[in-house]
């Protein structure tokens, strides 16, 4: 094994120490790079606009379903009220029928 001069030797030392510099250089910047992405804040993340806006239509539809389920019921409850109106009205009619188709049996009987 033939033995290099000091001075190559010391070249070769020297040209790896710079390598391995180097290396440590992008290491460290790659650790740095790194630990700034873990330290960062974390933003939570937010679902896509399609999603919020499907879970706001979902909302509307769910609102207005129950305001037409309200104004349904009450349409029904001013129709009982409005059919009671009715019978009532026509029990009365019938009355006053009978009543004249009686005072005309009177008037026919007292013309004779």
């Amino acid at each position: 094994m033939e033995s290099l001069p000091t001075e190559e030797i010391l070249q070769e030392v020297l040209r790896e120490l710079d390598e391995l510099r180097r290396s440590l250089s992008a290491l460290s910047k790659q650790v740095a790079d790194l630990s700034a992405k873990v330290e960062a804040p974390q933003r939570p993340q937010t679902p896509p606009n399609v999603e919020i806006t499907v879970s706001r239509l979902q909302e509307a539809i769910d609102k207005a379903n129950s305001i037409v389920e309200r104004a349904v019921e009450e349409l029904a409850y001013q129709r009982n009220i409005l059919l009671e109106e009715l019978r009532r009205r026509d029990v009365a009619c019938e009355a006053l029928m009978e009543r004249l188709a009686a005072l005309q049996e009177i008037l026919e009987k007292m013309r004779k």
